[in-house]
């Protein structure tokens, strides 16, 4: 591992930086074979393409990585989302990594795919709720949908809104996106606020609107805007292409 610490210098990674790195995956239990087959360099890739710390952005890629039960070699596919994420919306890497931390767990026991997750947060983030604020109206959008109170689950059956397919499983929010924008299109703004304000608490409703305002095609253009290969390293490389960056490499 110390060998393979070394060649982040152009990265503007020092080999014990790396090292200490290395030693924090270990303990989020990813093994030696994952951490040289990429998920070292995409922890350093996530944190030069941010313009974060290594620690930081090591404990982003563990804390996605475990939420989600994602095997140490999808590091670089993390580090991929959250960086075209944060590229192509509001806010930062720290933003949309301190998203995850609030709404991740929600999301994967929801059935969502973390590009998913993240695709929604960085929606979010374009619509102005960034961090911790995108994470925790993602998380509270998600548990009021599945355990709806006496009054939401009547204003869904009214409404004709199907959250859960015939094996039972949540049919996800790019549905949920579609069927709101399809059912409440047609109302007029006070109906629409009452139905909306009806299912969904203050701390959620924002989130909602955005999803009925950009329906299942907004969904689905997001999870495809973070869905770029290779994109932190590209970002990494550019971001160290300059004179701040020659000092921080030196």
């Amino acid at each position: 591992l110390a060998a393979a610490s070394s060649k982040f210098a152009d990265l503007g990674v020092s080999a014990s930086s790396a090292a200490d790195a290395e030693i924090e995956l270990v303990k989020a239990g990813v093994s030696v074979k994952d951490i040289l087959g990429g998920a070292l360099q995409g922890t350093v890739a996530l944190a030069a393409a941010g313009q974060i710390d290594l620690g930081s952005a090591t404990e982003i890629a563990a804390s996605a990585m475990t939420q989600f039960q994602l095997k140490g070699a999808a590091i670089p596919h993390v580090a991929d989302l959250l960086t075209a994420g944060a590229d192509k919306a509001l806010g930062s890497v720290q933003d949309l990594g301190e998203g995850l931390k609030y709404a991740g767990l929600s999301a994967h026991q929801a059935g969502l795919s973390i590009d998913q997750t993240v695709g929604i947060l960085a929606e979010f983030a374009q619509a102005g709720l960034i961090g911790s604020q995108g994470g925790t109206t993602l998380q509270q959008v998600l548990r009021q949908l599945e355990s709806p109170t006496a009054k939401a689950a009547k204003e869904i059956q009214a409404l004709g809104l199907n959250l859960y397919d015939a094996q039972g499983n949540f049919v996800g929010l790019s549905s949920v996106a579609g069927q709101l924008q399809t059912k409440l299109g047609s109302m007029t703004e006070a109906q629409r606020n009452a139905a909306l304000g009806a299912i969904f608490t203050s701390r959620a409703i924002r989130g909602a609107t955005i999803l009925y305002q950009d329906g299942a095609a907004g969904v689905d253009a997001w999870s495809k805007k973070v869905e770029v290969s290779g994109f932190a390293m590209t970002q990494a490389t550019g971001k160290l292409n300059s004179l701040s960056g020659d000092f921080q490499k030196l």
